[in-house]
């Protein structure tokens, strides 16, 4: 079912009806609608929003009766929208989002995803600023205070227990960050993206001495500042959760296995904007650099017992003797040495993308908004080169790097207890 709204451009004032598709979200929270205006003459955008308690838009919004729109604009705030639905020209008929997504996966896994989104609406939207609330109290050292506000939380996951210490508080809320990781993954995304990385890692901690791991942290230590790191980690996931829902059309492909880049089909999304991707994508491939000797030599310490001995030594780690030498590599050259590194090349996929990171860091990326293409111009001084993705497979790398973010936040906390 959708729910039909006539708006006009705030532009042009080219008259729209803007398909809502309806589900659990409506009742939930004001939806966030980022609209391009179709008028190719204008190309305009605006945002509005659908208010769940009156259940329409801002009058100044509103066509006139009397104006027959000359465009229909689909929209989910849940569902990727394919660009052939995307606008329509004059058209009287219409698949829906959800129609639309049957005909390319199985229906069962598109009601699946229905299913797991009414999960999302009811065990994690209502604690989307707990994160961030938490930080400041964790700062100064507040248990009871902290305790408080995790209480929640804890009934919810029947892991209520009383708190004595601020390692204690640490410790919570980590098993929160990590409660938030299995909440947003699902099987698909642990078998194709995260679980090869993931379980080796913590099968090197619990398997490795402490003397073998203190040695690892410690050529981690020489390039980056732990404690900041956690703190940045902290404020950027915070800030995450505070407008994930802005991300759920992006769920859907964790949850259907589907995170391949770039897609096949030209799939759009108008739950957010590019500018707020790019602060997110940015934010998360920085986070996770930074810490990318953690699960690198983790695995090594799981594959060759020797956190300095690479297992693809020979071929495109040759000529790299140990960690540390490999740390001191440029970012995009290290991504190329581990492109033949089994799990780890599987966890980075082409979501840890240097390219879009460098185009957004030179402030070098022109969008389109009629087909949600952005290109990256990822070289410095060059305004020829470029690589281009749209802007929901950009939002999908950000989801899946954001997903890391919180691994390497669960990982250090458990080696902190190891150590």
């Amino acid at each position: 079912m959708v729910h039909n709204i006539y708006i006009k451009c705030n532009t042009c004032g080219t008259p729209i009806r803007l398909r809502i598709q309806l589900d659990g979200s409506i009742y939930r929270y004001d939806l966030p609608i980022h609209v391009c205006c179709p008028n190719p003459n204008c190309g305009d955008e605006f945002d509005c929003h659908f208010n769940h308690k009156q259940g329409i838009l801002p009058k100044w919004f509103v066509a006139s009766e009397e104006e027959t729109p000359n465009y229909i604009i689909s929209y989910s705030p849940q569902l990727p929208i394919s660009s052939d639905i995307k606008y329509g020209v004059g058209q009287t008929f219409m698949l829906t989002p959800f129609l639309a997504l049957g005909i390319l996966y199985t229906p069962p896994k598109v009601s699946h995803f229905g299913a797991y989104m009414q999960t999302i609406l009811k065990e994690v939207y209502p604690y989307r600023t707990l994160l961030k609330e938490l930080i400041p109290i964790l700062k100064k050292r507040n248990v009871m205070a902290f305790q408080k506000k995790m209480m929640k939380i804890m009934e919810l996951e029947n892991n209520k227990r009383d708190l004595s210490s601020i390692k204690e508080c640490h410790d919570a809320y980590t098993d929160f960050v990590e409660s938030l990781r299995r909440s947003f993954s699902s099987p698909e995304y642990e078998s194709n993206a995260s679980g090869g990385v993931l379980e080796k890692c913590i099968h090197s901690i619990h398997s490795h001495s402490k003397e073998e791991i203190q040695a690892l942290m410690d050529v981690v230590k020489r390039t980056t500042n732990i404690q900041k790191w956690k703190e940045d980690a902290m404020r950027y996931l915070g800030s995450f959760l505070e407008h994930s829902e802005k991300y759920y059309p992006v769920m859907f492909f964790i949850q259907v296995g589907d995170i391949t880049i770039p897609h096949a089909i030209d799939f759009m999304i108008d739950t957010i904007d590019v500018d707020s991707v790019h602060v997110d994508f940015s934010k998360s491939f920085n986070l996770l650099n930074d810490m990318l000797l953690l699960p690198v030599g983790l695995c090594n310490m799981d594959l060759t017992e020797d956190f300095n001995i690479f297992p693809n030594a020979t071929t495109g780690m040759k000529g790299i003797n140990g960690l540390s030498e490999f740390a001191k590599l440029p970012d995009g050259l290290k991504i190329e040495k581990l492109s033949d590194y089994g799990v780890i090349e599987k966890y980075l996929a082409n979501c840890f993308n240097s390219h879009v990171r460098n185009g957004i860091a030179h402030d070098n990326t022109i969008f389109y908004t009629d087909t949600q293409m952005v290109e990256y111009y990822y070289k410095m001084n060059d305004n020829e080169t470029y690589e281009d993705y749209r802007l929901i497979d950009v939002a999908i790398m950000t989801f899946v790097n954001t997903l890391h973010v919180m691994e390497m936040f669960v990982l250090l906390n458990t080696i902190s207890k190891k150590l």
